[in-house]
């Protein structure tokens, strides 16, 4: 076979695209399989419950009976935490609203399974029997601790200068 000068020109040409659309994709080969190992090294580094928290549910009629739950608690849990647990594991479904904006942990607990605040009643929450001055997104929990949500009226405490 014969090769013109302009063909080895544009055979030498093809060549190094051929050899950069390798190199790349033995790169991004390369990238992907190190992701993939990152990820699940993730999974497997997940943290570890240092324990649970009892979780009490209260509702103010005999249309949905109470419930009591038992939550892995983690480290640095707060009471939103530990409801997003309960909700991740299927133990219960809740709304919350949150301002992100002005104030991100400003949590407020809308409905606690399809029981939403209505008609001057709200949720409420005690841990380990005091009533909570702070929000759900702030309040820390742990292991032990008890959480009760109490669907009502509103707390006489909560009106106390």
């Amino acid at each position: 076979m014969i090769i013109f000068p302009q063909q080895a020109t544009g055979l030498a040409r093809l060549s190094r695209i051929a050899a950069i659309a390798l190199a790349l994709t033995a790169c991004l080969s390369a990238s992907c399989n190190a992701v993939k190992q990152t990820e699940s090294l993730d999974d497997q580094t997940e943290a570890i419950a240092q324990g649970t928290v009892t979780m009490e549910i209260a509702f103010a009629d005999e249309s949905h009976p109470n419930k009591e739950l038992a939550v892995d608690c983690f480290e640095g849990s707060t009471v939103f935490s530990i409801m997003q647990t309960a909700e991740s594991k299927g133990m219960l479904k809740f709304e919350h609203r949150q301002n992100l904006i002005a104030a991100p942990e400003s949590i407020f607990i809308e409905s606690i399974e399809g029981v939403s605040n209505d008609d001057g009643k709200y949720w409420t929450y005690r841990v380990n029997g005091e009533l909570a001055k702070q929000g759900c997104g702030t309040m820390p929990v742990r292991p032990d601790d008890k959480l009760k949500w109490v669907y009502g009226q509103s707390a006489k405490e909560l009106f106390v200068d």
